[in-house]
């Protein structure tokens, strides 16, 4: 798996979330197609920051994704709403200047296709919530939105998951 990403940016010249995506991409299918505890069973995705957006762009990307959560990442863009074939989760900081105002628009592009997107917004949060290493840490948001990520996949992916 890791020779095809490597390819992609010596050969293709292809950029770091390009690669990401392909990544994802690739991984997904290994836990659906090779993998002996995850063969056959539904796959999701969830990231964090720029992986929240790989996160997004999977989900418009791979039509056997069966559930994608988002932390703050950079929501999909108009032209990958229509791709999307699975249902989307999403956690933003109410002081993420860069992300959670783009959401009502997002999450009204969805709505007009048709899509699952729900989404939450913590109030006194900002950036990068979820991570305790930085200042911008809240933990409230963080234990309410692991629980409810965990709902998600537990509701799309189903109740024997392997974790």
């Amino acid at each position: 798996m890791i020779a095809l990403p490597l390819l992609a940016i010596q050969v293709l010249d292809a950029t770091p979330f390009e690669v990401g995506l392909l990544t994802a991409f690739e991984t997904a299918a290994f836990l659906r197609i090779e993998r002996a505890l995850t063969k056959g069973e539904p796959v999701g995705s969830v990231g964090f920051c720029m992986g929240g957006g790989l996160s997004a762009l999977l989900a418009g990307s791979d039509k056997q994704l069966k559930a994608a959560v988002i932390f703050y990442g950079r929501p999909p863009e108009k032209e990958l709403v229509e791709r999307i074939a699975c249902p989307l989760l999403g956690f933003y900081g109410e002081s993420d200047s860069g992300i959670t105002p783009k959401i009502p628009a997002v999450a009204a592009m969805m709505t007009s296709a048709g899509k699952s997107f729900e989404h939450h917004v913590f109030k006194g949060a900002g950036h990068a919530f979820f991570n305790d290493t930085r200042s911008s840490y809240h933990p409230a948001a963080a234990r309410q939105s692991f629980a409810r990520a965990l709902a998600f996949f537990q509701e799309h992916l189903g109740s024997d998951t392997t974790l």
